[in-house]
């Protein structure tokens, strides 16, 4: 590194300084340059007196201020800041033959906010950043018209960088153990004493943020140790807590699909985001197709004991049972027709059995049953019980003419509630050629929430929330097909 010759410097001098050597102190510019003196650590005392605003140290708010001790003291030709590892910054100075020199003041502000943002060199930030407890050496290179050089020790602090925001936290590593829901998600960040020292930041309101969403109400571990930080955070999901939920649902959705998506990491405030790590993290999750098959399982299981059911008692839990005589139905003969409200209570039970498998092998976690779960099952039930109370007024007549001449009317009750198969008999109303509308449209939005709730518990590890309107809907669907079947014909 060449020292700067003065003669090559004084047009820039002239032209770079807007001030005049007269009575007061000159406001000098500050200028990157590649050549600044090697001037060994012990050298000797210079003539001047230094300060930053009268203090011996400095922050980017001050103005260094160089001032002469003696009358004979050398005229300055220039100046470097060296805060080590080869950031070296050049204050052009002015010249005069006249000594005293007069009072030289440099605003450190723009020096600094010129080097951030040129990132010349490449760990000018990084040392302003992870300086232990926020304060670093400055020294400053004197080279005066003679060749001589000199070095004075200062001290400066980051405080003010950080409030100002120029200055930002950096994630150095994030290690989880394991990656999924109730692990340990930890990350290592140098700076964090600094950060909190100059903000008066308050370590436990810190957030997590992933993939851009942030996870309130996780519980949070700062620990600041020789100036090293890390923040620890419990990877939980809180059903109690919507945004919670929320936000998790977001996250899982990546982790969770098809293809899973590595997980951005990064750190928050209750304000703005602070620090993002440079590289993702894989959450731990059971790959799709072995929650299908565990999913498959379940129903399968299911099914079984719906057979051992049917194998006892000829399917009739999902049946119709209106007080009709039992020597209406000729023995190994269909018995009576399907009830659709029994059939949609038991496929509610199936879904929500299903789908708490789906959730509880996603993610290792016991899946916790929320409002819409115990809704869709209260409406299933509630549609059942309601179907099961309201014989249809054709079903009843047949009924009392049956009980008046059993062997007359007996062929007639026998084809009016005779079983016809499974579809036609949840279709139509007792009686009935055809399918009936307000049983299509209960099927339709059965069939459409049914769909629903398996695709987010397949492929966002939660039961899903469904909204009022929804809920709403399929309670009026279920109530008008109760209603209908009273005032059948």
């Amino acid at each position: 590194m060449r020292s700067p010759d003065p003669a090559r410097h004084a047009p820039a001098q002239q032209e770079g300084l807007q001030a005049t050597l007269t009575a007061g102190p000159v406001i000098a510019q500050a200028q990157s340059v590649d050549h600044c003196p090697k001037v060994p650590d012990q050298t000797t005392k210079a003539p001047l007196s230094l300060a930053c605003s009268g203090k011996s140290e400095c922050s980017a708010a001050d103005a260094l201020t160089v001032i002469s001790t003696s009358v004979a003291a050398p005229t300055i030709a220039s100046m470097c800041l060296d805060f080590g590892d080869g950031w070296l910054e050049w204050l052009q100075a002015a010249t005069s033959p006249l000594p005293p020199q007069a009072p030289m003041s440099y605003p450190l502000a723009p020096l600094i906010a010129r080097a951030l943002a040129d990132g010349r060199p490449a760990n000018v930030r990084a040392r302003l950043v992870r300086s232990p407890a926020g304060r670093l050496p400055m020294d400053v290179i004197i080279l005066d018209t003679t060749g001589s050089t000199f070095r004075e020790h200062l001290m400066f602090d980051t405080t003010s960088l950080w409030a100002s925001g120029q200055l930002s936290l950096e994630v150095q590593t994030v290690d989880c153990s394991p990656c999924r829901l109730d692990g340990i998600l930890r990350m290592e960040i140098p700076s964090l004493a600094n950060w909190r020292r100059a903000t008066i930041g308050d370590l436990y309101k810190l957030q997590l943020v992933l993939n851009g969403a942030r996870i309130p109400g996780l519980e949070v571990t700062p620990n600041l140790t020789d100036g090293h930080g890390t923040v620890s955070f419990k990877l939980h999901r809180s059903s109690n807590q919507p945004a919670n939920v929320t936000a998790w649902d977001t996250v899982l959705g990546d982790a969770l699909s098809w293809r899973p998506s590595p997980i951005t990491v990064a750190l928050a405030d209750d304000r703005n985001e602070l620090a993002r790590a440079s590289g993702p993290v894989m959450f731990e999750v059971m790959p799709i197709g072995k929650r299908v098959a565990w999913a498959g399982g379940a129903l399968t299981l299911l099914l079984l004991i719906g057979w051992w059911a049917d194998a006892k008692s000829g399917w009739t839990f999902l049946k119709d049972d209106f007080g009709i005589p039992p020597g209406v139905f000729p023995k190994g003969q269909r018995g009576p027709a399907f009830s659709l409200g029994k059939t949609q209570m038991v496929l509610w039970t199936v879904i929500i059995i299903v789908g708490a498998v789906l959730v509880a092998v996603a993610l290792d976690e016991f899946p916790a049953f929320n409002d819409t779960a115990v809704i869709l099952l209260g409406i299933g039930t509630g549609t059942a019980v309601g179907a099961a109370a309201v014989v249809p007024k054709v079903v009843t007549n047949a009924i009392a003419n049956y009980n008046a001449s059993p062997a007359a009317n007996g062929p007639a009750l026998l084809q009016l509630t005779q079983s016809q198969g499974f579809w036609q008999d949840i279709t139509r109303d007792y009686g009935s050629t055809s399918p009936d509308l307000h049983r299509l449209q209960n099927i339709a939005f059965t069939i459409v929430l049914m769909v629903m709730f398996m695709s987010t518990a397949l492929l966002h590890g939660v039961f899903p929330e469904f909204s009022s309107s929804w809920l709403t809907l399929m309670g009026v669907s279920g109530g008008a097909y109760v209603g209908f079947k009273a005032v059948g014909n």
